[in-house]
This record gives C-alpha cells, sequence and structure tokens, in this order.
C-alpha cells in the first residue's frame, strides 16, 4: 500500500506516533513533490498549516485520493463545512487525526451506549481541562460529546465543562442508571456503571491514541473498511 506523509515535523507528537504505528510510508517534503507521488498514493497523511493544505487539498480533491489532516480541518465552522461538503459530493474518505475517540476505554463506551443497555440517556457531561489558544481541546472534547451522543439513537442534553485539572471525565444518565468514565494521562482509564442492581467496574490500559488512530487509518484503506469511526471531515 502507498502511504504518503507531507510532514513539518512541528509536532513531536505527531511525528513520534507516526513512528511508532509501524505505517510504512514515503515521506515528501513539498507541494510540488507530493504532486508528482500523488498518483500512485493510496493515502496522504498531512501535518501542515492551513495555508499549505490548501494548496493541495484541490489536488487531492480533484484525484479522490483518501487523505487524513492532523488538527483543526479548517479555520472555522463556516470553512470546514464547505469541506466537508465538497467531500460528499465527490463521495470522499476523508479525516482529521489527534480525535480524543481513541483514549482508552472510549470505544467500550461507545460499544455499551449502542447495546441500549442504559435505555434512553437524557444527559451527557464531559469535563476536560482548560482549553489552549488555538481552541483544539474545545474541537475535539465538542467532537467527542457529538460522536457519543450518535449513539444513544434520540437527543439529549451535552454539556461541556473546563477545569485546570488535566484529565477527563464523562458521565451519562438515563431513567435505568449512570455511568462514569474516568482518564488522566499517565494512568489507566476506569469505566463505572449501575444498570438498576447491577454494577460493573473496569480499567483500561493506557495506550497512545494517536497510534491507535494511525494505525486503524491504515488498516481501513488496506482493507476498504469503513472509516466510520475516524473523525469525518
Amino acid at each position: 500500500m502507498s502511504i504518503i506523509v507531507w510532514d513539518n515535523h512541528s509536532d513531536i507528537l505527531f511525528s513520534e506516533a507516526l513512528k511508532n504505528s509501524s505505517i510504512e510510508f514515503s515521506e515528501v517534503s513539498s507541494a510540488d513533490d507530493l504532486a508528482v507521488k500523488l498518483p500512485s498514493a493510496e493515502l496522504v497523511i498531512i501535518n501542515q498549516d492551513l495555508l499549505m493544505r490548501r494548496q493541495v487539498l484541490r489536488e487531492l480533491i480533484s484525484s479522490k485520493t483518501p487523505f487524513a489532516i492532523y488538527g483543526i480541518p479548517g479555520p472555522d465552522a463556516a470553512a470546514r463545512k464547505e469541506l466537508s461538503k465538497r467531500l460528499k459530493k465527490r463521495h470522499m474518505n476523508a479525516c482529521w487525526l489527534g480525535s480524543l475517540r481513541f483514549l482508552p476505554g472510549i470505544f467500550s463506551l461507545k460499544e455499551f451506549l449502542n447495546s441500549g443497555a442504559m435505555g434512553k440517556v437524557s444527559n451527557i457531561l464531559l469535563q476536560g481541562w482548560e482549553n489552549n489558544p488555538s481552541g483544539w481541546n474545545a474541537f475535539r472534547e465538542s467532537d467527542l460529546i457529538e460522536w457519543l451522543a450518535e449513539a444513544t439513537g434520540a437527543e439529549c442534553e451535552k454539556s461541556i465543562i473546563s477545569t485546570a485539572q488535566k484529565s477527563y471525565r464523562i458521565q451519562l444518565k438515563s431513567a435505568n442508571g449512570i455511568l462514569q468514565w474516568q482518564y488522566t494521562p499517565g494512568h489507566n482509564a476506569v469505566l463505572d456503571w449501575q444498570i438498576e442492581d447491577r454494577k460493573k467496574h473496569k480499567e483500561f490500559v493506557e495506550r497512545e491514541a494517536l497510534v491507535l488512530e494511525l494505525q486503524l487509518l491504515a488498516y481501513c484503506v488496506a482493507h476498504q473498511y469503513s472509516w466510520y469511526n475516524l473523525a469525518s471531515l
């Protein structure tokens, strides 16, 4: 499989995750270099600023090459919505990387919601840490709570609280019971739920979320698998 990466190496987390993912790829150093190699590419991964991305997005969309962008996809909600419309019109697979969906235990949490065991969820609360100036944390937290809400099958109240503590907590309430997930970087994640008279406690070993995300992305492309669990553009 031919994977091309255009990385400006400005983010150590991304570069290290790419190396640790064991994905085989070839790296390009400019938009011109990418244009030369694009015809043979099955996937393009981009870690560049918005200006540099705009130089290649038109070519990627024109060629219908699946691609992934690390970081916020566009400068604002309107730009992201317009990009999403263009991709849907072309029936393309494209996603952004760095989401919170791959934190330990999150997929188990969503599977539990999909099972319907909680019944109708009335409230989802996500507690994160104070946002950074770029809006990156807020963007990821909003994506996570909306993605989880999809599994409830109905409208529910959603709220996000930011604190100075570098940790995450998600709490879901329904008429049947309550579910809580907690995670602090450097520690295992914990999932507790009580549905009627049943209780359960489960711990999830910490793994590098971005590495798992990159591995799933490569798997989806190699096996023509659905990108459903990735954060679509």
